[in-house]
């Protein structure tokens, strides 16, 4: 007898008809539609008061939106259960780094990862063992024992990434994650998105950065006026349109 057909997995994130926006105000998500493959990491442009950040809040369950809906792995979460299931790296990260040391957030971030896993198991390593390995791959070592509010801005931003990375999300918004950093650590981000990318975890990148773009990401999508313009591959076809975008100079 032939074999039964294999459905193919949901989409690690579906938004549909989603409208958002506040007190008094017109609409700043107008009927967006996205859908996020497991394993793609996508640029998200556009210009400012477009409804990026507003888009970004709205996925990980910070913002309530007013009709739509939005579903992971095929299953659709109401606003105030969406914390966790999607993890936002907010643009100023002072603002979720809750603890009294980079330790203790990375410590708590793995807790939070294997509650969420429902791990029964003794965790392996330990999680002082996988903070340390963190704080190694995100060129924090040495700070093991600051506040987080005392570090620089780029130095939060990727205690922030790393907090996401240990608590296991699966999918990502990350909102301009290389304000602050400089060249070299803005390379180091890029490759742990692409680690990630590699483990199936999907991602939505709020990016005015040319190279950083190129270097994490393989899509782009276009924000305009509260609904997506049009979605497509990074390639060297679509440079050009990007760098215009993004008003880089160059061939």
């Amino acid at each position: 007898a032939a074999a039964a057909p294999t459905s193919a997995p949901a989409p690690a994130l579906v938004v549909a008809g989603l409208r958002a926006g506040y007190r008094r105000g017109a609409d700043v998500l107008c009927g967006l539609d996205l859908e996020l493959e497991e394993g793609c990491v996508v640029a998200l442009v556009g210009r400012n008061g477009a409804g990026k950040t507003t888009l970004a809040r709205t996925l990980a369950g910070l913002h309530r939106e007013s009709a739509g809906s939005i579903a992971i792995a095929g299953a659709k979460w109401p606003w105030r259960k969406r914390a966790g299931k999607v993890y936002l790296v907010m643009q100023e990260t002072g603002y979720q780094l809750f603890s009294d040391s980079v330790t203790g957030e990375l410590v708590r971030a793995c807790k939070a990862g294997a509650a969420a896993r429902k791990d029964v198991a003794p965790h392996v390593p330990s999680y002082e063992d996988e903070a340390a390995l963190l704080t190694e791959r995100f060129g924090l070592k040495g700070l093991e024992t600051r506040h987080p509010l005392s570090l620089s801005g780029g130095q939060r931003q990727r205690l922030a990434v790393a907090a996401g990375i240990a608590q296991g999300a699966r999918v990502m918004v990350l909102d301009e994650p290389t304000s602050g950093l400089d060249l070299g650590n803005m390379r180091r981000v890029a490759h742990e998105l692409s680690r990630l990318r590699e483990q199936g975890v999907s991602m939505l990148v709020i990016t005015h950065d040319y190279e950083f773009l190129c270097a994490a990401c393989n899509a782009v999508a276009e924000l305009h006026d509260g609904k997506l313009r049009t979605v497509y591959p990074l390639s060297q076809e679509t440079l050009p349109r990007v760098r215009t975008l993004l008003g880089v100079e160059g061939p």
